[in-house]
């Protein structure tokens, strides 16, 4: 969701942002990119929640999956989160 959308939402009302996300990268990238990727990721969820004032929930896809036969795929991090607006408890899941 863009930040218009979450600012639209948001005014109609919404108290939770909810985000069904696939946030990963290639296999042959994760060490290289991986935590700054998931890091930005988290902090543009983050900020949703803070320039909106509500919470955020962000669902994101685990595993491996491979749209290609012999490709290495796309690595899914997990990690699903909900943050709440003033950043005092983040509450991150174990995988």
């Amino acid at each position: 969701m863009v930040s218009e959308a979450a600012r639209l939402t948001a005014l109609k009302g919404a108290e939770v942002l909810f985000y069904p996300t696939a946030i990963g990268w290639h296999p042959a990238e994760k060490a290289q990119y991986g935590e700054n990727q998931y890091g930005a990721w988290m902090n543009v969820m983050k900020g949703h929640a803070v320039a909106n004032g509500i919470f955020v929930a962000a669902a994101n896809r685990i595993g491996l999956e491979k749209y290609l036969p012999d490709t290495d795929g796309i690595e899914l991090r997990g990690k699903s989160f909900i943050c709440e607006f003033l950043r005092r408890n983040t509450r991150t899941s174990l995988v």
